[in-house]
C-alpha cells in the first residue's frame, strides 16, 4: 500500500504519448499545445504546454498564425460494473474538461464472459478506467495486464489499482463508491492525463482549517470541504449524515486531505485543499474535439 503522493508520482512516470494534429486557431479552444508556437522570425508566442483558451485568440489572428499543433486526445473507455451510473456521468463531465470524450459501456455485466469481453475491448483503446472491482483482477492477470501498483493508503480510494496492458493501454480500476469515482478521478485520472500533455501537476493549496476535527488512524481521509472567506481565505469540512457523501460533495468547493501524519485539526491547522475544478482551465467546448 502506497501513499497518494506516491501514487500520483507513479502515474505520472506511466505517461505517454497519444500523438498530434494540426488545428484552427478556433478548433483548438481547451486544447493543449503539444510544441512551443512562434512566428516565422523566430519571435516566440506560447510554450508548449499551454491551454488554448479565449485570450489568446487575438494573439494568433494579429500574428497570422493559421494552425496550431496540439495534442491528441486519448481514445478512453469507462466500464461501470456496479449499479453507481452517477460514475459514468462523473468520469464523463472531468474527462470532457480536457476535450476528451470517452466511450461509456455502462452496467457491465459480473459474468465472466461478459466482462472479460467488455475489458478486451477497452484494452483497443488508449486508456481502460473500469468502476469496481468484483472479478476484475483475475481477468486483467489472465490477460496479461501488468500492474504497476494496487492499494493506495486512503479513504475512499483504498482499492486504486493502476497496470498496462501488453499492448500498452493504460489501465486504471477504481472502486464502485461514487465519492470515492470523484475524489479518485480528480486525483489520478486527471493527474494522468496532465502528464501526458505537460501541463502543471496537480498541487493542493494549503488553507487554514475553520474547527476542530478528531485524528484518524489506519487511512489519510479526504473530506468534502468549502472555502470560508472570513477574515482571509480558509477552509471548512462539509459535515453530511450517513449516506449523504454525494450531497456534501455537490455543494463542496473541493476537497482536503486529513492525513494521519496532522493528527487532530484544530482552528488555524493547514490542510491540503483541492478544488474540484483548476480556476485556470477552460471549459469544454462542443465540436472542439
Amino acid at each position: 500500500m502506497i501513499s497518494v503522493t506516491a501514487a500520483i508520482q507513479q502515474i505520472a512516470a506511466c505517461r505517454t504519448n497519444w500523438g498530434t494534429e494540426q488545428l484552427l486557431p478556433e478548433q483548438a479552444i481547451g486544447r493543449v499545445l503539444s510544441e512551443a508556437l512562434a512566428t516565422l522570425e523566430g519571435k516566440k508566442l506560447l510554450d508548449a504546454g499551454t491551454r488554448i483558451n479565449f485570450q489568446h485568440m487575438a494573439l494568433l489572428v494579429s500574428e497570422g498564425i493559421g494552425t496550431v499543433r496540439v495534442h491528441r486526445p486519448p481514445r478512453v473507455t469507462v466500464l461501470n460494473q456496479g449499479q453507481e451510473v452517477a460514475n459514468n456521468y462523473t468520469l464523463t463531465a472531468l474527462l470532457e474538461q480536457y476535450t476528451i470524450q470517452p466511450v461509456v459501456n455502462e452496467r457491465v455485466s459480473v459474468q465472466p464472459v461478459a466482462l472479460e469481453g467488455a475489458i478486451k475491448e477497452g484494452l483497443e483503446t488508449d486508456l481502460l478506467v473500469i468502476c469496481g472491482e468484483e472479478g476484475v483482477h483475475k481477468i486483467l492477470q489472465e490477460l496479461e495486464v501488468e500492474q504497476v501498483f494496487h492499494k493506495v493508503r486512503a479513504k475512499p480510494f483504498k482499492s486504486f489499482w493502476l497496470g498496462y496492458s501488453p499492448t500498452k493501454t493504460r489501465v486504471m480500476v477504481l472502486p464502485s463508491n461514487t465519492f470515492g469515482v470523484q475524489v479518485g478521478g480528480k486525483l489520478f485520472l486527471e493527474s494522468y492525463i496532465r502528464a501526458c500533455w505537460q501541463l502543471p501537476a496537480l498541487k493542493p493549496w494549503l488553507l487554514p482549517f475553520t474547527e476542530n476535527r478528531s485524528a484518524v488512524n489506519a487511512l489519510d481521509e479526504f473530506v468534502p470541504a468549502a472555502m470560508v472567506n472570513k477574515n482571509g481565505l480558509k477552509i471548512r469540512g462539509l459535515h453530511f449524515p450517513k449516506n449523504a457523501e454525494l450531497a456534501a460533495a455537490a455543494h463542496a468547493d473541493g476537497f482536503i486531505c486529513h492525513s494521519t501524519d496532522a493528527g487532530s485539526l484544530e482552528p488555524g491547522s493547514l490542510v491540503p485543499f483541492y478544488p474540484w475544478v483548476d480556476p485556470f482551465s477552460p471549459p469544454p467546448v462542443n465540436g472542439s474535439h
